[in-house]
């Protein structure tokens, strides 16, 4: 099992992620 913890931090770095990649594209 995950620690609660873990999953946040992927979640927030999956967002981080995809914000990151959208901004490549835009530009």
């Amino acid at each position: 099992m995950l620690d609660e913890g873990e999953v946040k931090l992927d979640y927030i770095l999956g967002l981080k992620m995809e914000g990151f990649l959208e901004r490549q594209l835009q530009s």
